[in-house]
């Protein structure tokens, strides 16, 4: 136990110059992991803060039983834009209702009842790149699929460039059965 005690003594007294060595091999690579870390955990807090943005979008819409229109959507844009704390207003967003419906030949379809979409994201027009994402619904039914897109840059260029955060969360209306779109 005394030679426990004795050991960080023993090491500050030493002066066979390893220490400085062996900082100089080692603290670059310490400052490389604590930067690496700080790099990951913002891309990790904005990708949490952007998905839990994007659910909230999906619920304010969910709850709407009237009709909306391009002014409420704009709007959201700029709920989701501080949501995610952009202050740059980069961040983007699309609404889309589909519906499942029986088609003249007597089978389901999905159709693309409405889309909107804020900034630089534009307004859906088919269901391409969506049906993969739309789960099993029951004729008559119809969804809101919210997808949004954030440009998020590093503010150390260590691991990990700059990209776009994108998010979906399909969700179905709450108090009414579709949410109408009107376009004044």
């Amino acid at each position: 136990m005394k030679r426990l005690r004795n050991l960080p003594r023993r090491f500050t007294r030493s002066e066979e110059g390893t220490l400085s060595v062996e900082t100089v091999i080692v603290f670059p690579i310490v400052l490389w992991a604590l930067f690496g870390m700080f790099v990951f955990w913002d891309v990790f807090s904005t990708v949490n803060r952007n998905t839990k943005a994007t659910y909230t979008i999906a619920d304010l819409i969910s709850r709407e039983p009237d009709p909306i229109d391009p002014n409420y959507l704009d709007g959201l844009g700029g709920v989701y834009n501080m949501l995610v704390r952009d202050a740059d207003a980069n961040s983007t967003l699309r609404v889309s209702v589909v519906s499942n419906k029986v088609n003249e030949a007597g089978f389901e379809e999905l159709t693309l009842e409405w889309s909107y979409g804020t900034g630089d994201m534009p307004d859906r027009t088919t269901l391409d790149g969506l049906l993969g994402n739309i789960p099993i619904m029951a004729v008559g039914d119809n969804l809101i699929v919210v997808e949004t897109k954030t440009f998020w840059e590093p503010a150390l260029t260590i691991g990990i460039g700059s990209r776009d955060i994108t998010n979906r969360v399909v969700t179905s209306p709450r108090f009414v059965a579709q949410v109408l779109y009107q376009t004044s």
